[in-house]
């Protein structure tokens, strides 16, 4: 596996994502409530209520979403060398390899692990 550093690049589009899922929604909220407070004059009171009460549960949804898309935007090493070892090896030597990969990613963070015994061959 290679070393676990990354440049700043490779994390700035998870980071505006990140950015986005906490400014956005707000910024739709106070969109959508102006809109809805200039058009309540012409809309029954009922459709005015329903559509109010729609904001905030839209706006948690896009958020939800800009977040999920900030977490598919990081750069994660193991996943591709899982992907590649899938690729190239039988299914034994894949769990293997993720086995190692994740011990040394737990080595490198500094989390106490206990070996496994049996390790599938």
């Amino acid at each position: 596996m290679e070393e676990l550093t990354h440049d700043f690049l490779s994390f700035l589009p998870a980071a505006l994502l990140t950015l986005a899922a906490a400014g956005a929604p707000e910024v739709y909220k106070l969109a959508a409530r102006r809109f809805l407070e200039r058009a309540k004059s012409h809309t029954a009171s009922w459709l005015y209520i329903l559509l109010d009460s729609f904001l905030t549960p839209v706006a948690g949804l896009f958020r939800v979403l800009l977040g999920a898309a900030a977490v598919k935007s990081l750069p994660f090493e193991l996943v591709r060398d899982a992907n590649v070892a899938l690729d190239e090896n039988s299914p034994k030597q894949a769990i293997a390899a993720v086995l190692d990969a994740l011990g040394e990613m737990a080595g490198v963070f500094g989390i106490l692990t206990r070996k496994a015994g049996v390790r599938p061959r």
